[in-house]
């Protein structure tokens, strides 16, 4: 609970659907402080190299990695499920609702973005299509000028 509680301190808002730009960057800054951006970046296994020290490469002329051994993927989970907490404090109902059965931090991560980025993108629809269709018809110029600034 004393936890939780931390978390709400330096996050400090609960995301929403107007507020992705602030709550991504506090969370991010948290999730790296808490050793836990791993997840969200997307976990890596390190470079195979050849006997001349350069990165191996398959037969797509991929880079070839190494193969993650159980005890790196019982960290990797550990780390995964912790940052799916985290996130999952300090978010909406609404959004964790949506999020509730994604069991990668990466994907909760880019599923809250792009909730966000629809919200915002609808609403700056909406809002060119107010403009469009305000018409300057028997009023001043300081009347439509300020149902034009009403709008934004």
């Amino acid at each position: 609970m004393a936890e939780e509680i931390k978390t709400r301190m330096l996050v400090r808002e609960q995301l929403n659907d107007s507020n992705w730009d602030t709550w991504s960057i506090r969370m991010k800054k948290y999730l790296k402080k808490k050793e836990l951006w791993e997840a969200v970046e997307g976990f890596e296994a390190p470079f195979v190299y050849d006997d001349d020290g350069e990165i191996a490469l398959d037969n797509d002329g991929q880079p070839k990695r190494e193969a993650v051994r159980a005890k790196e993927k019982a960290r990797r989970e550990k780390i995964n499920n912790k940052a799916i907490s985290e996130i999952c404090d300090t978010i909406c109902d609404e959004y964790l609702r949506e999020v509730e059965d994604i069991e990668d931090a990466k994907e909760v991560w880019e599923k809250l973005r792009t909730l966000n980025h629809d919200v915002d993108f609808l609403y700056e629809v909406m809002m060119l299509r107010e403009l469009l269709n305000v018409k300057k018809e028997n009023m001043s110029v300081a009347e439509y000028i300020e149902k034009i600034s009403k709008l934004s």
